[in-house]
């Protein structure tokens, strides 16, 4: 009883945390949305603010417009005056007269100083505001889009599915569905889709889509804010200046108000006419008004200038926000994408585990196809070769060895282009775009084939040599010029081991022409000299004679394959007469016997007392 307490204890514990941890999630939700719902409110105050400074803005100019024409054609009027008063001081003679004209000279020009400063700021001020405005409506625009993409009301030409058809059935339709830029896109293009989507697949594809999306949105709400701290900095920039013009002009009609109170003090006491007095305190009654409207204007801008700054905090702080928003969205996008990227690995144990089962019979059935392939294509290569290898002239002909050769050249060829084959049936079954790595193929191949035309060349001289049977092991054969044993034969190369011992690699393809010194029979000439004073007749006996034995000694007699031929006296030397006789013996055979004969020769020679020239000839070379 005790522990059914514990464990419905326990149960309560767990249900408890994770309700509560259902609250805190959607607490954190809330206060997201509260903080969204701020800067919506906050943005929209400021853009119905910034309107109505537009309009006031607007008004302003229209003002400002009317007062500087005005200072304008005051201006005029005061150069035209101080001109025509110049001109008259020109023309005046010394008095009292041309004095005091001087000495309202010396005023007009301070007065047409002060007007020229006035005008100046003016034109200053008015194309401020023109700035401004035009500012101020670009900044209007900008926090609109901003707005509405908050709202949710900005036009988004690539819509998010609904995550509604993540539940779709595997079908090999599945294979056509669109993918997110950045996942589906990144597979090479050496490799199809192996296998189709599994609903797994597709709905992390479409969370990594639909995050992606959101974290796009994000990263444009930072720039949005960076476009909105640039436009409202400009603001604040121009309204400073327009401060300091302010300013300036605040301390110009500061100077007009005391050049209008000096004039209408020295007027006054001048005696002047009460018209001309009355009009100097309109115009001072003019400047004050307008010093009072500046003060007014400086106090606005003071304020406009302290509430642009608030809201440079207020959008700094809001940034901060949205740049943490936008990087958390980024991570969860590449969270996301990794995620997905995973899923669709190749490397991941599911997907190792379909391929395997969807892939692996067909690439087993293709690579024991090609084993049993090679197989019998050896057993076909090795009929072949002995059927088209048939019995020579030269009897004791080693055919086998001979159809061997062949039928292991022919089978390595073969057995290259069937593994080519077979290669690319698996990487088919594999799920490989055989088309790309055919188009890659072919340029290697073609560069390789340009590259290795000496090759082939070789390759085929070779396999002619071996079907004509030109020449095999063990065989004495000169090669262009070089002689030699043949040592190796295969496709492209010919191996000679000369008498000196070295050994010569003949390519086949610049094999021009063969002497072949052992084929089928070999034939051994004796060319023997004898004194003049020998009988002829009595020497081509004891030739023949020694030779017959030879042919009969059964160490030499299974190397010789004829009956030994007398041709006669061939040739008449200087000290005696040539004898010609031949033997035929067994390919290679014929160096043992040729040097065996002569041996016997030289004994039986000896035995008879029957004289060889040379020695006679190295006799009276001594004497």
């Amino acid at each position: 009883m005790r522990i059914q307490s514990l464990l419905l204890v326990g149960m309560l514990c767990s249900m408890s945390l994770a309700v509560y941890a259902q609250q805190e999630a959607y607490l954190d939700e809330v206060a997201e949305s509260a903080t969204e719902s701020e800067r919506i409110v906050r943005l929209q105050s400021l853009t119905e603010s910034d309107q109505e400074m537009l309009v006031q803005l607007k008004d302003d100019l229209k003002q400002r417009e009317n007062a500087t024409e005005q200072l304008a054609r005051e201006l005029t009027e005061r150069e035209q005056k101080l001109d025509n008063q110049e001109t008259r001081f020109q023309g005046m003679a010394e008095g009292e007269e041309k004095t005091a004209l001087q000495a309202r000279i010396a005023a007009d020009r301070q007065k047409l100083r002060v007007a020229r400063n006035l005008t100046e700021t003016a034109f200053q001020t008015e194309k401020a505001i023109r700035i401004q405005i035009q500012a101020l409506e670009e900044k209007i625009v900008i926090d609109r889009q901003a707005l509405d993409e908050m709202l949710g009301t900005a036009e988004d030409p690539t819509p998010v599915e609904s995550m509604d058809d993540t539940a779709t059935a595997v079908s090999p339709q599945a294979d056509a569905t669109p993918s997110a830029p950045g996942i589906q896109d990144e597979r090479s293009e050496l490799v199809d889709d192996m296998l189709p989507e599994t609903p797994e697949q597709i709905e992390a594809r479409r969370m990594a889509e639909r995050v992606e999306q959101e974290a796009a949105e994000a990263e444009q709400a930072v720039m949005n804010f960076l476009e909105q701290k640039v436009a409202l900095q400009y603001q604040i920039d121009l309204e400073t200046s327009l401060l300091r013009i302010a300013r300036e002009t605040q301390a110009n009609l500061e100077q007009g108000e005391q050049i209008r109170r000096q004039e209408y003090t020295e007027r006054n006491a001048a005696g002047a006419e009460q018209a001309e007095l009355d009009s100097i305190r309109e115009k001072l009654a003019g400047v004050e008004a307008d010093q009072r409207g500046i003060e007014r204007e400086i106090d606005e801008r003071q304020k406009r200038l302290e509430s642009l700054h608030q809201r440079m905090q207020e959008l700094q702080e809001d940034q901060l926000e949205v740049t943490a928003e936008a990087e958390r969205m980024r991570e969860e996008a590449e969270s996301a994408r990794s995620k997905s990227r995973w899923l669709e690995s190749p490397l991941n144990p599911r997907n190792i585990s379909r391929w395997a089962q969807e892939r692996g019979p067909n690439i087993l059935t293709i690579l024991l196809a090609v084993a049993v392939l090679l197989v019998l294509i050896r057993l076909f290569l090795q009929r072949f070769a002995h059927a088209v290898i048939r019995e020579g002239r030269r009897q004791g002909r080693n055919k086998i060895t001979r159809a061997d050769t062949l039928a292991q050249s022919l089978g390595n060829a073969v057995t290259v282009v069937l593994v080519i084959v077979g290669l690319l049936l698996v990487f088919e079954a594999a799920g490989v775009n055989l088309m790309a790595v055919l188009g890659g193929a072919a340029i290697i191949g073609f560069a390789f084939a340009f590259g290795a035309q000496n090759l082939m060349r070789d390759y085929f001289n070779g396999l002619i040599i071996l079907i004509e049977d030109q020449y095999e092991l063990n065989d004495i054969v000169t090669i262009n010029d070089t002689t030699g044993r043949v040592e190796r034969v295969s496709l492209r190369t010919t191996a000679l081991r000369d008498l000196e011992g070295k050994l010569h690699f003949i390519p086949n393809g610049e094999i021009k022409s063969v002497t072949n010194r052992s084929y089928e029979w070999a034939q051994i000439v004796f060319d023997i000299r004898v004194s003049y004073r020998e009988s002829a007749d009595r020497v081509m006996e004891e030739i023949m004679t020694v030779a017959r034995e030879v042919c009969a000694d059964p160490d030499y007699g299974d190397a010789i394959m004829s009956e030994p031929e007398m041709f006669g006296v061939d040739r008449f030397g200087d000290f005696g007469f040539q004898i010609k006789c031949i033997l035929k013996t067994s390919p290679g055979e014929q160096y043992r016997v040729r040097r065996e004969v002569l041996r016997r020769i030289k004994n039986r020679f000896d035995e008879l007392g029957i004289e060889i020239p040379a020695a006679r000839a190295a006799a009276i070379a001594g004497h």
